[in-house]
């Protein structure tokens, strides 16, 4: 086969996905605002799913979505008007969707039993954390660099088929194989600079609201770390009864941790990089 005849073949591959993505990027930027791309992307995120959690579960625990909110409006100083808080049967603590001009926190029915007992300063750090995300627009900035991760792996197959193929004697296939997986690494590790960048800066905004809200992120990291390292005793100790029957992926995800509960292959930080990042607000 061919330089020029697999150049030609793998350039048609890629170039109309490669192509494509500043075009969605322009759609995605000028429909950002508009009403009907707004509920589109409600409907897809599946905003239905918390609407219907929210009806399920709001009456075990009553009266905590109105303490969040009060939170924010009070103690945050953000206008709650458009925001919207579900309580939902999730495996994750909090999370959020959207901005302050349309957006949502989702919290968990463990973290709303904890909240209906006392809303401590901990429980602030995680909603305010959330809240950091909404401000920041941090779902339209990982839409982008989506766009842009996506392109960017794209160039650098394209690049290294191209180069391969004329200065080795390889198999396009083994070239190709080689390019994908390549490129497949740095997008991933791309996709962990961005989020961590994400993540600190989260901590950042909720840290900076007042002091105990940074002890409490300070107490929430530190418990969270606490039952990592806990979770990985388990895991190496045969006899051990566990609650749960961890997944290959959680396995392989508690066994690349670190003596302080570190992990660096995940979306958020790494537990120490974290606290450090909160500990000057202290």
């Amino acid at each position: 086969m061919s330089t020029s005849y697999f150049t030609a073949a793998y350039g048609l591959q890629y170039s109309s996905s490669f192509l494509l993505q500043p075009l969605i990027a322009a759609d995605f930027l000028h429909n950002f605002e508009n009403q009907k791309f707004i509920e589109e992307a409600e409907r897809l995120e599946g905003l239905s799913r918390p609407v219907m959690s929210y009806a399920l579960y709001e009456h075990k625990f009553p009266g905590v979505t109105q303490k969040i909110k009060k939170f924010i409006e009070s103690e945050l100083k953000l206008d709650i008007q458009n925001i919207d808080v579900f309580i939902t049967p999730s495996d994750s603590d909090a999370s959020a969707k959207g901005s302050l001009d349309k957006g949502h926190i989702n919290i968990s029915e463990n973290l709303a039993d904890e909240i209906s007992k006392e809303f401590s300063n901990k429980h602030k750090f995680i909603i305010a954390h959330e809240v950091g995300h909404l401000f920041h627009r941090d779902g339209m900035d990982a839409k982008i660099a989506q766009i842009k991760n996506i392109a960017l792996t794209n160039i650098a197959i394209y690049a290294l088929a191209v180069t391969g193929c004329s200065f080795t004697d390889m198999h396009p296939l083994v070239i190709h194989a080689i390019g994908c997986t390549a490129a497949a690494a740095g997008s991933y590790f791309m996709h962990l600079k961005s989020s961590w960048h994400v993540e600190l800066k989260a901590d950042r905004f909720a840290a900076e609201k007042s002091k105990e809200i940074a002890k409490g992120g300070v107490e929430a990291l530190q418990e969270a770390q606490k039952n990592v390292l806990q979770q990985k005793a388990k895991l190496f100790t045969q006899s051990a009864k566990t609650d749960s029957n961890p997944t290959l992926i959680e396995k392989i995800s508690l066994a690349l941790t670190d003596n302080e509960g570190n992990s660096y292959f995940e979306s958020h930080p790494p537990i120490s990089s974290r606290i450090a990042e909160i500990v000057p607000y202290c």
